[in-house]
């Protein structure tokens, strides 16, 4: 893991409390293509996130309800001084999905998928699972978090 992924995950503040998906989680499926100021919903901007997380690029995702500095990428509300940044629970439902998919037949994954992981990516979100010094925080499944592409 390099400096700037160590960087990133450091930026968040996980603890071993369960987490949920926030209701403008851009993963839900409900927000897909919904209009948004800044164009967070847009499938344009899914794939690009997708990309980064997907890669590797991207080892987290701040949940942008949390993050102070939302305000600067087109969030409409400001978030409270006292709210800590955390990851986005979508995001990391979907990593352990793809990853948990891929470990029972990546022939059948690779198939189903239409921007499936890549190896750096499966790296970076399995060594993420293994992380005493930084966990990921525990994610409530949510059924409705999606990939807007891979819905079917």
């Amino acid at each position: 893991m390099n400096s700037k992924q160590l960087k990133a995950e450091a930026k968040f503040a996980n603890s071993q409390q369960t987490v949920s998906v926030c209701a403008s989680c851009p993963w839900l499926k409900q927000n897909h293509g919904q209009p948004h100021p800044a164009g967070w919903y847009k499938l344009s901007n899914l794939k690009r996130l997708w990309n980064g997380l997907r890669t590797g690029k991207a080892p987290g995702m701040v949940c942008h309800s949390t993050d102070p500095e939302s305000a600067d990428y087109g969030s409409t509300k400001k978030v409270p001084e006292t709210v800590k940044p955390r990851e986005c629970a979508g995001a990391i439902i979907l990593c352990i999905r793809q990853c948990n998919e891929a470990g029972k037949d990546i022939a059948a994954y690779k198939q189903r998928h239409q921007y499936p992981m890549n190896k750096a990516g499966f790296a970076t979100w399995v060594g993420r699972s293994f992380d005493f010094f930084n966990p990921l925080p525990k994610v409530a499944e949510n059924e409705d978090v999606q990939l807007p592409w891979d819905i079917k």
